[in-house]
């Protein structure tokens, strides 16, 4: 998927392989989810629960990690090395957070989120059914919900995804260069069977703050949103958006 992801690019490239469209990666994540966790090398260990953190449940430890005091963690979580979770950040499993991610002050992590090397999952913000690939980073004020962010895609401070219709039905989609066009010459939308669906950005996206997404947005590699600006609808890589 060039237009999108390198998968080759990602320690998670298995659970984009056999993808027909890449929302599909959304159904297949809690399976994918737990096969890394049955996987998992730090399984097994009991590592002394961090002094004034509220522990229940299953966390993996990396080495060099550090959970700061008020931090809720519960489920199955891995934490790989040099992780750092500040002060106030609530995190509900199954999650994967691979080496180097910061959870930031107040992040809340609902379940069923993958987060790549050095990831910054930021202050105020929600994750849930997310997967963010390497470097990813949404680190101010930011909702995550049924989306994926691609390699060293970036979201400003107050980005929401947001990933529900209004009318709560199936949300539609297209993906380039793929879709085809219908007699107004705009793509032909698919029906993803999802009601809940956030956005795609691809490897590198630049989103400035205040953006609203709305479900079903697609953003090619490389894309840039100006601040404030409403998204919708699939965009070629290294669209400029305002």
């Amino acid at each position: 998927m060039p237009l999108l992801f390198d998968s080759e690019a990602t320690a998670f490239s298995r659970l984009f392989a056999y993808l027909e469209e890449p929302w599909e990666a959304l159904s297949s994540l809690e399976a994918y989810l737990g096969i890394l966790l049955a996987e998992d090398p730090l399984s097994g260990r009991t590592p002394a629960g961090p002094g004034d953190a509220y522990i229940h449940g299953d966390l993996r430890l990396g080495p060099g990690v550090r959970v700061e005091p008020g931090v809720h963690i519960e489920g199955v979580v891995h934490l790989g090395s040099g992780c750092i979770v500040e002060s106030g950040a609530y995190i509900k499993g199954p999650a994967w957070l691979a080496e180097g991610c910061e959870v930031r002050q107040g992040a809340y992590i609902r379940g069923n989120v993958i987060a790549g090397a050095g990831c910054v999952l930021g202050h105020c913000s929600e994750f849930k059914q997310a997967i963010l690939l390497e470097g990813a980073q949404a680190p101010h004020f930011n909702y995550v919900g049924d989306s994926i962010m691609g390699i060293k895609a970036h979201i400003g401070a107050g980005v929401i995804l947001s990933n529900l219709r209004l009318d709560k039905r199936r949300v539609r989609a297209a993906l380039l260069p793929k879709g085809t066009l219908n007699d107004k010459g705009r793509l032909e939308l698919l029906d993803t069977g999802l009601v809940k669906f956030g956005a795609l950005l691809g490897d590198g996206c630049e989103i400035g703050c205040n953006c609203v997404l709305n479900p079903g947005s697609i953003l090619g590699s490389g894309c840039r949103a100006a601040p404030l600006s409403r998204i919708k609808g699939t965009w070629p890589e290294d669209s400029i958006i305002d």
